[in-house]
């Protein structure tokens, strides 16, 4: 009977236990809400999260956050957790709390991303390089330790230029920890793919709660080399061309290819062959005119262009001599004409006879000497020039001509500003160093009335077609500034010409960047940050820009002005914060060369320098109320937590009846007792300074145990009692007794004693 009864009293307590154990409600109207709503944390460093457990004024009894790492300061219904250094791939925090009135438990979570960046990326081509046109190749692109690969963008590119972006396989696994995997991307490659920079980037798309832009690690740059056969870039010639004899001949058969190409010539002629790109012919004859024909190969194949080239006459004009007599007179003729002007002297012994004319802008000079009698017949002219002498025997009146000597010379006016000046395509050249480049110059309108023109260059192969000049370099190795063309006005004799503007460019060989004084840095100090950009031209296109982080802040340029690659050194001056520790800085070297220059600009980054700033601890918890009023028997927390650069260390004092000090940022005691009320003082210092931070802890007293406790004893003793009267019941019915609310009057209606019937 005695075991039964305890069977009972323990049926009944396990059934208040087990009253007070609430399941979990997520959809509750007062729930708690999170501060942020989701956390997106970086694996290895601090975060933090605050729990409005219910609305001001609920009836809570218990509330806590559930979680595996990190601590907890509780501030009234509030509840802030903290993590120095996230160390745990955990995807959710549960914060939850007792209503008092209904017994039910009420929560919420807080999403959690955990995340790391790629620790590595690098970029392959296979088949391994040099490539052939027109064959296909895979992009592999691999990523090494990254987390959560679900949010892992991978995309590829050629320069510039977006391929395609790719999202991991092992989405579908939801794997929160680190992970490795390689991405691949198939092409086909082209002739314009040759010297380009092909390369992947990996991106942490995290969301709007991760510090923007998205963590980013890009591979190395691999530069392809493309194999593909000959291809002709001079412009095609016309057929025939047609060439007046005595001018210069070039032919141009510039052409492009990997590996670079080889050049074979065959004349028809007696030039004998070149092996160059350019055949040249300084003064054409008609022993010249014939089929040229250039071979163009390397080991991916040939192509052949012809040239036929026809040689006309050279038009002369026609010249009479003059026939002088000499007398012994002597006779002076002089005429005046505007424009021209001759000028005629004869002299002769003992008759002399001058003629003079005087014209512009031609001058002629004609000089007959005779002996006895000489004749001198002088004409000048501006620009060639011409003197003939004649010597005839004595006693002859009629000229003899036996020696002739012809010499011209050209010094026209150069006009920049006429109406029809020579044409340039393009308007601008920018070509870097050591690259190829052309220009064309449209010398003038067709049907115009020239016959002298070309361009003036130190550099370059010239091709004419028609009134159109080619100018072909195969490797620019000068750094010219400009170009003129010109042309010969035939009618008046003035010359007209253009210039093309030329800006020959080479990106950075090395771009450095440093901090002056060196790092670490103190709070409140001036730094400057220098950035050296070495070998770039022309420097005053150059656009520097200071970065902290991905925020610029200032673009800097120079007052030079040199074509040649130079060296220079650019400075800015910031005052540090605690802000700017753990910060990456780092400049960038762009050459802005306008719409005519590579888009986009050649860009040269320094390496990233992490900044790490020494600053005194500076309190990071949230401030608790004072004081802080606790029920007797509920843990106690006192977040002490502080940043400081270096970390700070931390030291505890506490009312004297309570636990040893502690070290730690955090201070626990996990069941309060008027024993530790009092003062709690923690003192946070590092190299730089220190901080105290007070708490003022009260006790009261835990009424709803009391409650609890009186109500457990009343349960108990209506069992005690219930079990006595069962007892009672059971004890007096084996006797016989029939009624036990008689037994229990004490038969005051009955007879001890039994009587008969």
């Amino acid at each position: 009977m005695f075991f039964h009864l305890i069977l009972l009293v323990i049926s009944v307590m396990t059934f208040l236990a087990s009253s007070h154990e609430p399941t979990c409600d997520q959809n509750c109207a007062d729930k708690p809400q999170f501060t942020p709503s989701r956390l997106v944390v970086q694996f290895g460093k601090p975060t933090s999260a605050l729990c409005s457990v219910c609305q001001p004024g609920c009836n809570v009894t218990t509330f806590g956050i559930e979680s595996p790492v990190g601590s907890l300061a509780k501030n009234g219904t509030e509840i802030t957790w903290r993590v120095k250094k996230m160390t745990e791939w955990i995807n959710s925090l549960s914060c939850y709390y007792t209503n008092g009135t209904t017994d039910e438990q009420c929560c919420s979570d807080l999403p959690i991303t955990v995340y790391k960046p790629p620790e590595n990326v690098s970029f392959s081509v296979h088949p391994d390089v040099p490539m052939s046109e027109g064959q296909q190749y895979t992009l592999q692109c691999e990523v090494r330790d990254v987390a959560p690969v679900k949010n892992l963008r991978v995309t590829f590119y050629r320069g510039q230029t977006a391929l395609g972006e790719l999202k991991s396989s092992k989405i579908k696994k939801d794997e929160p920890k680190p992970v490795s995997e390689v991405f691949t991307l198939n092409i086909t490659s082209t002739k314009e793919d040759d010297g380009v920079q092909f390369w992947c980037e990996a991106k942490l798309e995290l969301g709007a709660e991760v510090p923007q832009p998205p963590p980013v690690v890009e591979s190395e740059k691999l530069t392809a080399a493309v194999h593909y056969k000959p291809q002709l870039e001079a412009s095609v010639p016309p057929d025939p061309i047609i060439i007046t004899e005595g001018n210069p001949l070039t032919l141009n058969c510039s052409s492009v290819g990997n590996p670079s190409p080889s050049y074979t010539w065959r004349t028809s002629g007696i030039t004998s062959p070149s092996s160059g790109i350019v055949f040249i012919i300084k003064s054409i004859t008609h022993a010249d005119e014939g089929s040229y024909t250039c071979s163009v190969s390397n080991e991916k194949g040939s192509i052949t262009v012809e040239f036929n080239v026809t040689v006309q006459d050279l038009a002369l004009p026609s010249t009479t001599l003059p026939t002088t007599t000499s007398t012994p007179s002597t006779t002076m003729i002089t005429t005046t004409s505007t424009p021209s002007t001759t000028m005629i002297t004869t002299t002769s012994t003992p008759s002399t006879t001058m003629i003079t004319t005087t014209s512009t802008p031609s001058t002629t000079m004609i000089t007959t000497t005779s002996t006895p009698s000489t004749t001198m017949i002088t004409t000048t002219s501006t620009p060639p020039t011409t003197m003939i002498t004649t010597t005839s025997t004595p006693t002859t009146t009629k000229t003899t001509t036996t020696t002739t000597t012809t010499t011209t010379t050209t010094t026209p006016n150069r006009d920049q500003n006429c109406a029809d000046k020579p044409r340039f395509t393009p308007s601008r050249l920018v070509v870097q160093f050591g690259k190829p480049t052309s220009a064309l110059c449209s010398v003038c309108q067709p049907g115009c009335n020239v016959s002298l023109f070309d361009i003036e260059s130190p550099i370059g192969a010239l091709t004419k077609n028609g009134t159109e000049v080619t100018w072909t370099v195969n490797e620019m190795t000068e750094w010219i500034n400009s170009l003129s063309c010109y042309y010969t006005n035939d009618t008046t004799g003035v010359q007209c010409c253009s210039d093309l503007n030329i800006t020959v460019y080479k990106p950075p060989a090395n771009v450095s960047f440093s901090v002056h004084p060196d790092v670490p840095m103190s709070e409140g100090q001036q730094y400057t940050l220098q950035c050296e950009v070495r070998d770039v031209a022309p420097v005053e296109n150059l656009r520097v820009t200071f970065y902290r982080g991905q925020t610029a802040l200032v673009e800097l340029k120079t007052e030079k002005d040199e074509p040649k690659p130079v060296s220079e050194v650019f400075t800015w001056n910031i005052t540090s914060t605690k802000e700017d520790d753990g910060v990456q800085f780092w400049c960038e070297a762009k050459l802005e060369l306008g719409a005519e220059g590579p888009q986009t600009p050649p860009v040269v980054e320094s390496e990233k320098l992490t900044a790490a700033v020494l600053y005194k601890p500076q309190r990071e918890a949230s401030v608790p109320p004072d004081p802080i009023i606790l029920t007797k028997g509920n843990p106690l927390t006192l977040n002490c937590s502080s940043v400081g650069n270096p970390p700070p260390s931390y030291a505890w004092t506490f009312p004297s009846r309570t636990t040893s000090p502690s070290s730690g940022s955090v201070f626990f005691i996990n069941s309060i007792t008027h024993e530790d009320e009092g003062s709690y003082t923690c003192y946070v210092s590092n190299e730089k300074g220190s901080i105290t931070v007070e708490f003022d802890v009260k006790v009261k007293a835990d009424n709803l145990a009391l409650i609890i406790g009186l109500v457990v004893a009343a349960v108990l003793l209506a069992v005690i009692v219930g079990v006595a009267v069962f007892i009672s019941y059971h004890k007096y019915y084996k006797e016989g007794a029939y009624n036990l609310w008689d037994r229990i009057r004490l038969h005051t209606t009955h007879s001890s004693i039994p009587t008969a019937e």
